[in-house]
């Protein structure tokens, strides 16, 4: 059965099946949480995959602030896509591509981010558990602490209530 959050068609199926004609599974709320989760631990094993086999300084800086926007859009995409959650995603938007680009500039001036050292091993170096490992944790660390990071836009595009505060737009002005 298909719910007013879910949908199928080779779209995601979020939320909207019932069991036995009942309270949906999954509140929507819950899944943008589930969304959200979904897009940071993705896209950071994706890092890890290509940090730990090219051992680049470049792709982490990329893939650490991709994944906000991502997350927005894709929790605005299965939410019910109310205004607020259009402005909290388009400014989500914004300030990731400025970041982004910044640190992309930065790395490729620099040739390397210095804040990733000890994480990354240089050109040259062997990959051994121990530091595999190490970047491993650093990469959990970020998806972490993305998802915590994006919980205001995710709980503003997974539900219509959270508009309804007359304080939203102060949010949303102090976020712009």
């Amino acid at each position: 059965m298909r719910g007013k959050a879910g949908f199928l068609g080779g779209r995601l199926l979020v939320g909207g099946l019932r069991r036995g004609g009942g309270k949906p599974m999954f509140s929507t709320v819950a899944s943008g949480l589930a969304v959200s989760a979904g897009v940071f631990a993705a896209s950071n094993a994706l890092g890890f995959g290509i940090t730990a086999t090219t051992r680049t300084h470049k792709v982490a800086d990329l893939l650490s602030a991709g994944p906000f926007a991502l997350s927005a859009v894709a929790t605005y995409a299965v939410g019910p896509g109310t205004t607020a959650g259009l402005v909290a995603t388009g400014l989500t938007g914004l300030y990731c591509i400025r970041l982004t680009s910044f640190l992309f500039k930065r790395v490729l001036k620099l040739g390397k981010d210095t804040r990733f050292d000890g994480f990354i091993p240089e050109k040259g170096e062997k990959m051994t558990a121990a530091k595999l490992m190490r970047l491993g944790g650093l990469w959990t660390i970020m998806a972490s602490w993305g998802f915590v990071v994006t919980l205001p836009v995710t709980i503003i595009n997974s539900t219509a209530a959270a508009t309804a505060s007359p304080l939203f737009w102060v949010c949303i002005c102090g976020q712009a």
